[in-house]
């Protein structure tokens, strides 16, 4: 599952798939293009991952210098008709939107650990399921159905494994990297000192 490259621990068996090009209408800017100590959200995230996944792809209308990139065709019609021309080589597939502030790979690690023979491991934040911070096999994507283009359905039709609040604690996970903003009042909070948002993160642990 992992390997051990200059003492930095990478999952290379995950791709991470980084989806950028949504319309961001209720932020009223590109999310993406926000900015976090001097660097965009989108290019934030890719380098969390690069850190510790095989491989990033961009999946969205703008590439980030340094990660492959595949230009996202479908016009905002959501992020499962983008998913379902994706293509990967490797055994899993870690889906994440670009608007999580206080991201962490913790995620990653905790999602991997957790999926054993699942089709999908996937986070609940606030009793809600979270399909883009979440794991899937990559033999469950990439296969349009037609008439079907929400995550929610195609999670309806998998094997998944939840985690909760409880399960990321036991993992030492801040639950409030897995939160997303879709507001710029959200993202503001998410960044300010005092919600804890100085994107410092502990590192997975156990």
């Amino acid at each position: 599952m992992t390997q051990s490259e200059g003492g930095v621990t990478c999952l290379a068996d995950v791709e991470a798939i980084l989806l950028t090009g949504g319309a961001s209408r209720r932020m009223g800017t590109d999310k993406a293009s926000l900015k976090i100590e001097g660097e965009c959200l989108a290019e934030r995230t890719a380098r969390l991952l690069g850190e510790h996944c095989a491989k990033v792809t961009i999946l969205g209308r703008t590439p980030v210098t340094g990660y492959s990139f595949q230009l996202d065709t479908e016009s905002f019609r959501g992020p499962r008709r983008v998913l379902d021309v994706c293509q990967t080589s490797l055994p899993f597939v870690f889906v994440a939107s670009c608007d999580m502030p206080r991201f962490s790979p913790s995620i990653v690690f905790a999602l991997r650990k957790k999926i054993a023979d699942y089709d999908a491991s996937i986070p609940v934040v606030d009793g809600f399921d979270q399909p883009l911070c979440a794991l899937y096999k990559s033999s469950v994507l990439g296969h349009p159905v037609e008439g079907e283009d929400s995550m929610r359905a195609l999670i309806q039709k998998l094997r998944i494994v939840r985690m909760t609040s409880e399960d990321f604690s036991y993992l030492n996970v801040d639950i409030e990297a897995l939160r997303s903003c879709n507001t710029m009042e959200e993202f503001v909070g998410l960044t300010s000192p005092a919600s804890g948002g100085d994107c410092k993160f502990a590192a997975f642990s156990r």
